[in-house]
């Protein structure tokens, strides 16, 4: 008779918890992010110029998958359409890298911040090469010396075989206290220039001036010099 009673009881706790288990299947509802690619090389650039890239984001789950944030590195962005993906559906994340002022092989990241449980934090990276459209020996020039002394440098601009950009113009931002002469040259079948700064200063004192060299590439249309001068008394 216990034992009956006991079997009644039991069975009659599995009958009303079934509802519940029931209920919480039918709630147990997840976003799952999925990124088809991660990683995207572009192989390589010039320096100044901008690279694109689409990453597909797809949501695997049943529930919606929301894009809260995305943090990215110096230089990059990254924009979505929009901030929620429906189950089964994906969403194009384009990411922006300007290459201004980099050079050599470069990693820029993108942190992708969803509603995910399991990955809340995905990345996205854009790698590759970026090359410079002219070498520019050297970059900055100081000129460093008394009054009434001759105080002048040479800057050597090789435009890169690849490209083979040719100079068009030079100019000077300020230009009251420099002058320049540039002069083109064939070496072994290659172009070099020679730009010479001069200081034209005739009192103790500092300036800074930049240098603009025009060129005729239609991406890297031009690259700026730095000068910095200190004059001082005799």
């Amino acid at each position: 008779m216990k034992t009956q009673f006991f079997l009644t009881i039991s069975i009659a706790i599995i009958v009303l918890t079934l509802p519940v288990f029931a209920e919480n299947s039918e709630t147990a509802k997840v976003p799952i992010a999925f990124l088809a690619e991660s990683i995207y090389d572009f192989g390589s650039a010039i320096e100044g110029s901008e690279v694109k890239h689409e990453f597909i984001l797809r949501n695997n789950g049943n529930a919606p998958l929301a894009i809260e944030r995305m943090k990215s590195s110096c230089g990059c962005t990254a924009a979505s359409g929009v901030r929620e993906i429906q189950p089964g559906s994906e969403e194009k994340i384009t990411v922006t890298f300007s290459t201004r002022g980099y050079k050599d092989r470069v990693k820029q990241v993108v942190n992708i911040i969803t509603n995910d449980k399991n990955q809340p934090n995905l990345s996205v990276s854009i790698t590759g090469i970026v090359e410079q459209l002219m070498d520019v020996n050297p970059q900055r020039i100081t000129l460093f010396g008394k009054v009434g002394e001759k105080i002048k440098a040479e800057i050597k601009i090789t435009p890169m075989e690849k490209y083979n950009a040719k100079i068009r113009g030079v100019t000077l931002k300020e230009g009251e206290f420099l002058k320049y002469h540039l002069e083109e040259q064939k070496n072994e079948n290659k172009t070099v220039y020679t730009l010479t700064i001069e200081n034209t200063k005739k009192e103790a004192g500092r300036y800074f001036d930049t240098i603009t060299i025009e060129t005729d590439n239609p991406i890297k249309k031009d690259v700026v010099i730095s000068v910095f001068g200190n004059i001082r008394e005799q």
